[in-house]
């Protein structure tokens, strides 16, 4: 086919951008790329008949990439004042104006529907093409096209009849972060989270968490194009963050907090918990007290710190032996970890008592790192260590000294390690041999022995309200969150001890850390 054709339909492609684009200058822009493609891939057609459906499914891809290619270097919208002085008081330029703010409206529905009702109507209305070309254009059945035609004018209708949504006016944000077992940093490997945590994303897996949602009614709720809307579902299911379901329906697929699970936790952990605080305080004042008889190696720390350091060291003790509740595995993801989202909009979060360990598996060293935060007032003052410096610091507690200087190096940086005014190095983190910490773990069980029943009883009191919290597709999740709460409750024990006057105030400043040697190794 010659390539002058091109030239005939030149004006009905600008048109094509014109109704596809913002400005007069991305309408040019596009309708060259679509002309020059078009002319690139003339060479291709062996059918001439259909010249035309060919060249609307060229114009439908570029546009794709073309759209991609704006969202990128502009905002979604722009909303630019109008000069008072360039109106008129002519009766016309009002009528203009008004008919004009009919098709704005009219565009903005169309815009609003998903790709199948969209598209069909773009061509057929915008366009000027019959049923059997679009047919042809994006093959599919007549009859799909009629009914498409059908209900998609019955949707712009309906939306046209219908206020903006309050959620596209005054859009929500929330925190997204992770729990489970992977190997991310937030460094290096960032967490999975930080890729759907723009503004758009979060909205879309807000209005979708409670029911699914079409892609249709998450334009409307949402306010955004609804080309916008596929393009962000798409990579939320490819990230595992949304599932598909058969009707053309999406839903969010992991735990979100709201404020109404914070008070919930507070209140119901505060009623079942004050009558074993006692219980606990006096079983981590005779720890605290057996503990210091254990000549481990204390990084200088005092005794006051020492007592927050066996509280929290004990309780990890008395989890991994006394929990019945402990959470079910979580499903694996496709990079081949075992974690999921967690979402939050709460503003006044209950902290709960929480804790991480670099393993140091695979290295050649023989320690893990243990750090825990969130209870009695402590903060996380410490990140995990990397495997290097753990080894680094093992070097130092066994020999004094290490070769490798580099890793010193980042370990003295990052506050694990100090070197002293005559050269030496010290260890700022508390360490136990194996033999140590099987004569603290056999303390910490024997003193926390006789209150894990009744501590295992409140636990599932405060567990089976707070689950009725979450609805139900989110159940496996949700009861892996749950089965963190037996450790994140010494958050809520900590603070009663210390309103009653049973536990003292933490050291400002504190973080709480230790590293303790690997068995077998």
């Amino acid at each position: 086919m010659h390539p002058d054709i091109l030239t005939a339909y030149a004006p009905r492609v600008f048109g094509y951008a014109v109704r596809r684009t913002e400005t007069l200058h991305e309408a040019e822009e596009l309708s060259q790329e679509i002309l020059f493609t078009a002319l690139c891939a003339l060479p291709g057609l062996r059918n001439e008949t259909r010249f035309e459906p060919w060249l609307w499914g060229v114009a439908d891809n570029v546009t794709k990439a073309f759209r991609r290619k704006c969202a990128r270097r502009r905002a979604l919208y722009s909303y630019d004042a109008l000069d008072e002085n360039t109106l008129s008081e002519e009766p016309e330029y009002f009528a203009r104006e008004e008919q004009e703010a009919e098709y704005a409206a009219l565009r903005r529905e169309v815009a609003m529907l998903s790709r199948g009702y969209r598209d069909i109507l773009v061509l057929h209305y915008f366009d000027g093409l019959s049923v059997d070309t679009i047919s042809e254009t994006l093959s599919i059945p007549r009859g799909t096209v009629t009914w498409r035609l059908s209900e998609g004018r019955k949707k712009v209708k309906k939306g046209l009849d219908s206020p903006m949504n309050e959620t596209a006016l005054y859009p929500k944000a929330m925190h997204i972060g992770i729990f489970g077992s992977a190997d991310y940093d937030g460094k290096t490997r960032p967490y999975p989270s930080e890729f759907i945590r723009d503004a758009l994303a979060q909205n879309i897996l807000l209005s979708s968490y409670e029911t699914p949602r079409s892609v249709e009614d998450l334009a409307h709720l949402c306010g955004v194009p609804a080309y916008y809307i596929e393009d962000r579902v798409r990579d939320l299911v490819a990230r595992e963050a949304m599932t598909a379901h058969k009707n053309s329906t999406y839903q969010t697929d992991f735990p979100i907090l709201s404020d109404k699970h914070s008070d919930d936790l507070s209140s119901a952990s505060r009623t079942a918990l004050t009558p074993l605080v006692p219980a606990f305080c006096d079983a981590f004042n005779a720890i605290a007290r057996e503990a210091a008889e254990i000549p481990f190696y204390r990084a200088g720390y005092g005794d006051d710190a020492l007592y927050f350091l066996c509280m929290v060291m004990a309780f990890s003790v008395f989890r991994e032996k006394f929990c019945t509740h402990m959470p079910p595995p979580l499903r694996t993801k496709k990079d081949g970890f075992a974690w999921s989202y967690f979402g939050t909009t709460e503003t006044h979060p209950f902290p709960q008592a929480s804790f991480n360990i670099s393993a140091n598996c695979g290295s050649r060293g023989t320690y893990r790192h243990m750090v825990w935060w969130n209870f009695a007032g402590i903060g996380k003052q410490r990140d995990m260590m990397y495997d290097y410096e753990i080894n680094v610091c093992e070097d130092i507690l066994l020999r004094g000294t290490t070769e490798d200087r580099d890793s010193c190096a980042i370990a003295i940086r990052d506050g694990y390690v100090k070197r002293e005014d005559d050269g030496t190095l010290t260890v700022l983190v508390p360490a136990m041999t194996c033999a140590q910490k099987d004569a603290f773990d056999a303390i910490a069980r024997r003193h926390l022995a006789p209150i894990a029943d009744s501590y295992n009883a409140a636990v599932g009191q405060i567990r089976t309200g707070y689950r009725k919290l979450f609805p139900t597709h989110t159940a496996d999740a949700a009861e892996n969150f749950c089965g963190g709460m037996f450790f994140g409750l010494l958050h809520m024990i900590t603070a009663l001890g210390q309103e009653l006057g049973h536990i003292p105030a933490a050291p400002e400043g504190m973080g709480c850390d230790v590293m303790v040697q690997m068995r077998g190794e």
